[in-house]
């Protein structure tokens, strides 16, 4: 019997990928996808990816136009700009799949996968699915799993270090259990996974040397690159910097 890995490096030359890097909040989903695309680059495959984070300028011009403050947790948020944000990237994707065999899209989709877990039908995913299956295309997902305290340690670690990502995270950060305790920390089940996903796989957040050194056997990825938190932190620096070129821009 093919294992998976066998079944990906045959598929290799007639399939395309779409992969979603899901996951709670801080769990490490950015690494994660930039370590993948960086593996799969070194391996000529020249893959497509996108943060969703990257939308968050011109949500955040909705909120001064609103003359409403930045809050991305709120129910402004909610209403007006989270399905947005979902669509928008889904159709840069969906574009970026037409011309590549691997795309990566790094998003949350927590509200998404509790449908799932609580056993609830969501359209939104099922709408994503059929999109990537009309383009001949594996539907797979990553999840990351983490606990409580890794999450927590992440969010003041990254709130300290990263300016962008405190400006995100600080209405997260005033009410940091709470706000961690509506996060999805364990994925569906595996029934539920495989209606909506071809392919899906669990990476845990307090192992990711061992999760990350599994997902490229499962994927049968070659590149000999390892976990590294670091490794894509000038990628991750791409959105904050074209932000600020842009206000200086404005103020000429």
């Amino acid at each position: 019997m093919l294992s998976y890995s066998d079944i990906f490096r045959l598929n290799d030359r007639f399939k395309r990928y779409y992969i979603i890097v899901a996951g709670p909040v801080a769990s490490g989903k950015s690494t994660l996808a930039i370590l993948l695309a960086l593996c799969l680059y070194e391996m000529g495959l020249n893959p497509y990816y996108i943060d969703k984070d990257a939308l968050g300028g011109l949500t955040e011009t909705g909120f001064r136009i609103g003359h409403r403050r930045y809050n991305r947790f709120g129910k402004f948020f909610r209403k007006y700009f989270r399905v947005v944000e979902y669509v928008v990237t889904e159709i840069i994707t969906l574009y970026g799949l037409a011309f590549n065999n691997w795309v990566i899209s790094n998003a949350p989709y927590n509200g998404e996968l509790k449908d799932l877990k609580n056993g609830k039908v969501n359209r939104h995913l099922r709408l994503l699915a059929d999109q990537v299956h009309r383009q001949n295309a594996v539907f797979l997902l990553i999840f990351i799993k983490g606990d409580r305290q890794l999450l927590r340690e992440r969010l003041l670690k990254r709130a300290k270090e990263d300016p962008e990502a405190y400006k995100r995270d600080r209405y997260i950060l005033k009410k940091i259990d709470k706000m961690i305790g509506k996060q999805l920390l364990e994925p569906p089940s595996d029934e539920q996974l495989r209606q909506y996903f071809d392919h899906y796989f669990i990476f845990d957040a307090n192992d990711p040397e061992g999760s990350f050194r599994l997902l490229k056997e499962y994927l049968g990825v070659s590149s000999d690159r390892k976990y590294d938190p670091d490794s894509g932190k000038q990628y991750r620096s791409i959105i904050p910097a074209v932000k600020e070129a842009n206000a200086d821009e404005d103020e000429q």
